[in-house]
């Protein structure tokens, strides 16, 4: 008899986001979105968020197992050889429930996005209230930025945030649960 080919797993690492409070938005700076403005303080529970964004390699377990059309960047419906650990980019909000719905059974766990004031906490470190996740100050090689491909997840290890969350900025725009707001 034949072993069969293991059915590889990919689960992300979760992080704690303990709660706190912080000033949402800005008041000043060179072309501040009015959306973003004025800040104001926000109260925050903790929550827990994926250490790194969503793989290829994780969403194409989602394809293959439940036969859902995947993004166009897909050859023949596979994620690239090389491309495993690229995040999953050209997926819809739906695709994303639809994901997170899956996933959600597959580990047994309520998982949802964060919403943008979540996520904004986190990316300014909490009640650091920071810029970036890392600081007040813009350091290169610890975020994904003015790149010409993406990067794997993880690549910038010193750009996470004081929970250890990377790719909180840079490399691909980030879901969350809110409505846009133009």
């Amino acid at each position: 008899s034949t072993n069969p080919t293991p059915v590889t797993v990919t689960k992300n690492e979760m992080v704690l986001i303990t709660g706190g409070k912080f000033k949402m938005g800005r008041d000043a700076g060179e072309n501040v979105p009015p959306a973003e403005q004025p800040a104001h303080e926000v109260e925050i529970k903790g929550f827990w968020m994926d250490k790194t964004e969503v793989t290829n390699a994780e969403y194409y377990e989602f394809v293959k197992e439940t036969g859902y059309q995947p993004p166009s960047h897909f050859t023949g419906g596979r994620v690239a050889t090389g491309e495993e650990l690229l995040p999953v980019v050209r997926v819809s909000m739906d695709d994303v429930k639809a994901f997170i719905k899956w996933r959600s059974k597959r580990d047994g766990i309520n998982y949802r996005l964060p919403n943008e004031k979540e996520w904004e906490f986190s990316a300014r470190n909490g009640d650091s209230n920071n810029l970036y996740p890392w600081g007040d100050n813009w350091e290169d090689e610890r975020a994904a930025v003015e790149i010409k491909a993406f990067r794997e997840v993880g690549s910038y290890p010193n750009g996470k945030n004081k929970w250890g969350v990377l790719d909180l900025i840079g490399n691909v725009w980030e879901w969350t649960s809110s409505e846009i707001v133009e």
